[in-house]
C-alpha cells in the first residue's frame, strides 16, 4: 500500500464491501478487473523460451489481489491472514472507485485520536492503517481544510444519487 490517502465515503458503504451483494458487487468486480487486469502480453520475438521469464509477461506480486481474494471479499468469508494485505488492496481499489473524492495524507496530517477504526471484519495487515470520522469532525485537521471545501458538493451528490452523506475514511500506510 501506498502512504495513507483520504477518502470522502459514508462508512456504511466501506463496510458494506465486505459481504456485497447486487449492484455494489458488479461495481467492485467492474474496479478490480480494471485495476488488476493482467497486461495483454506483447510479443516481440520468438527466444522468450529461452530466457527465465518470457519478456512482457507481467509480474505479479504476493499482495496483488486474484479473483479468490475478491470472491471471499464479496462473500464476506474468512480471509486467511496470508492474503490480508491483497484483500485491503482489493479494498482500497474499491474505496477509490467508490469514493466522491481522496487526498493524500502524510502522517502527521491528521490529529491523534481523530479516527475510529474501520470496523471491517479482515485480518490487519502490515503497516497498514484504516480508520474514520464524520467529516464535521474531520474539519479539525488544518491539513485537510483545502480538501474540505468541496465537502458539501459531495453530500449534494451523495443525495441525489441516493447514497448515504460521506464521512472521512483513511486508508494506507506509512510512505517508503
Amino acid at each position: 500500500m501506498s502512504g495513507p490517502r483520504a477518502y470522502a465515503l459514508a462508512v456504511p458503504e466501506l463496510r458494506g464491501l465486505v459481504g456485497a451483494t447486487g449492484t455494489l458487487a458488479a461495481r467492485v468486480r467492474a474496479l478490480a478487473e480494471r485495476a488488476y487486469a493482467p497486461p495483454a502480453p506483447q510479443v516481440r520475438d520468438r527466444l522468450g523460451p529461452i530466457h527465465r521469464r518470457v519478456p512482457g509477461t507481467p509480474v505479479v506480486r504476493p499482495d496483488d489481489p486474484d479473483a479468490a481474494d475478491l470472491e471471499l471479499l464479496l462473500a464476506g468469508g474468512p480471509v486467511p491472514p496470508d492474503r490480508a494485505a491483497a484483500t485491503w488492496r482489493l479494498v482500497e481499489t474499491a474505496v477509490a472507485g467508490l469514493a466522491w473524492s481522496s487526498t493524500a495524507l502524510a502522517d502527521a496530517d491528521l490529529p491523534p485520536g481523530l479516527l475510529a477504526p474501520a470496523g471491517l471484519a479482515l485480518p490487519p495487515a502490515p503497516r497498514l492503517d484504516a480508520g474514520w470520522c464524520p467529516l464535521d469532525r474531520a474539519v479539525t485537521a488544518p491539513a485537510l481544510a483545502g480538501w474540505l471545501q468541496g465537502r458539501a458538493g459531495w453530500e449534494t451528490a451523495a443525495a441525489q444519487a441516493g447514497r448515504p452523506a460521506p464521512d472521512l475514511v483513511v486508508l494506507g500506510g506509512p510512505p517508503g
